[in-house]
């Protein structure tokens, strides 16, 4: 839950302000504060989660429709411009321009970060028992095919030597890309579809905490106030609080120098990194517990996929720490370490309390 706030209150809301701020500068030459960005993304995504959580996943699922478009049209148009150029070797293992396979590997595990929530946010599913698994393999499954095929497009049209520098090392590289191969019209669609984005994981991340809140207080963890539901079955009291730690975060962004303000992204992201991937760690450890309980009744394929579960979140945790992350990074590092003390702190009392 806190890597979730993090993300989505902590990360998103000043990183999306100033997305709008470069956007509207770029298209329309006007001066729009970050903050006001921040503020209006914040705000509209309470106001969406606290509608329920149908509408909300409603709205996000058709942002990532449209926004896939232009980014399926460009990677397309540069497999077919490279031609003959095409190549298989981009994915072999001995390539000398691969880069790092732990960081690889943490990457891969942020992109489903949430997942863990799937169990509180189908609440409201007629047939959760159903629709929750094919809602995962096929969410998982199509987010893989588009990463890989768009990532080989980029790696294809910059050349393998110089992608890292001139697309991973630029935020807009892939919109450069699509104006060169299909025409500007194309690049205002990709930055567009960029900051719907980050606005439709910001409302997904907001959307995951509150419900978290909300069942952690409703199972006596946290106050029962929020618990507290409003007339569309929502969770407004959570929802408020989660608004609450955005607006505050927004506040500290005050504070941030213009040219470090987009790289608070990656400093909540490190934070949520460590949380996240201890989280499926731990996940992982407890299903290994229930299989050697009864190991007799278990079917062949889990002692294959459980122990894989627990070593990929350990690579990735590897991938975090080592090496271990530079400024600004490191200060996410930091408050992810004073989350887990807190969260430590919590478990304790709980636990005297006779609540665990």
């Amino acid at each position: 839950m806190i890597s979730l706030i993090f993300s989505g209150a902590g990360g998103f809301t000043i990183a999306v302000g100033e997305l709008c701020t470069r956007f509207t500068a770029l298209y329309f030459e006007i001066d729009v504060p970050w903050w006001l960005g921040a503020m209006l993304l914040a705000v509209g995504a309470w106001w969406i989660n606290v509608r329920g959580t149908s509408f909300a996943t409603g709205i996000q699922f058709a942002i990532v429709l449209l926004s896939v478009i232009p980014f399926l049209m460009t990677a397309i148009a540069a497999v077919l411009e490279a031609g003959a150029a095409n190549t298989w070797a981009v994915f072999a293992w001995n390539n000398p321009h691969g880069g790092d396979l732990f960081a690889a590997l943490l990457f891969s595990i942020l992109l489903f970060g949430g997942f863990e929530t799937a169990g509180a946010l189908a609440e409201e599913s007629n047939k959760p028992r159903r629709d929750i698994p094919i809602a995962l393999v096929v969410t998982v499954t199509a987010a893989a095919l588009l990463l890989v095929f768009c990532s080989y497009a980029g790696t294809i049209h910059y050349g393998q030597e110089a992608v890292s520098k001139d697309w991973g090392g630029v935020m807009d590289g892939y919109a450069r890309m699509a104006e060169v191969l299909i025409g500007p019209w194309a690049a205002l669609w990709i930055r567009l579809a960029v900051l719907v984005d980050f606005a439709a994981t910001c409302i997904g991340f907001t959307l995951a905490a509150s419900k978290g809140i909300f069942a952690l207080a409703r199972a006596g963890r946290l106050p029962a106030p929020l618990a507290r539901t409003n007339r569309h079955g929502a969770p407004s009291m959570a929802s408020s609080v989660v608004l609450g730690c955005a607006l505050v975060v927004i506040a500290g962004g005050m504070f941030v120098p213009a040219a470090a303000r987009f790289q608070t992204l990656f400093v909540s992201a490190t934070a949520q990194a460590l949380l996240l991937v201890l989280v499926y760690v731990m996940l992982a450890a407890g299903g290994l517990a229930l299989l050697l309980r009864a190991p007799k009744s278990q079917p062949a394929w889990r002692w294959i996929v459980f122990p894989a579960a627990m070593v990929v979140p350990l690579l990735a945790l590897y991938g975090t720490l080592v090496p271990l992350p530079g400024s600004p990074e490191i200060y996410g590092l930091a408050a992810g370490i004073l989350a887990l003390a807190l969260t430590g702190g919590w478990v304790v009392a709980l636990k005297r309390r006779g609540l665990v």
